[in-house]
């Protein structure tokens, strides 16, 4: 079931008038985050069941901030997991020109 959280920040910035790009793993295929996107990338399998969380998250680092890129976002919001508590993360957006929307 999706977190509440989720679905807002797309919400919100559709309310806006921003279009929202979704990255998700196969596991997340059937979210309302991934439905109410604009756009949405799928970047594999199910990263929660990886057994080596470093190496997870690098590899979801340099895939999100992949597609972030090439599909011309400004902005990321990690969700609410792994990467939402990543300040490397974060410095890793910034670098790219990318701004990091977390906690």
């Amino acid at each position: 079931q999706d977190h509440p959280h989720c679905q807002e920040v797309p919400l919100i910035l559709s309310r806006l008038g921003v279009e929202t790009v979704a990255i998700y793993s196969d596991i997340d295929r059937h979210s309302k985050f991934v439905e109410m996107a604009d756009r949405a990338y799928r970047v594999g399998g199910n990263p929660s069941c990886k057994p080596h969380i470093t190496q997870l998250n690098h590899t979801q680092q340099e895939q999100d901030l992949q597609v972030a890129l090439e599909s011309n976002c400004e902005a990321l919001h990690p969700g609410f997991g792994f990467l939402s508590e990543n300040a490397g993360f974060a410095q890793e957006c910034d670098k790219a020109g990318v701004h990091f929307i977390g906690p």
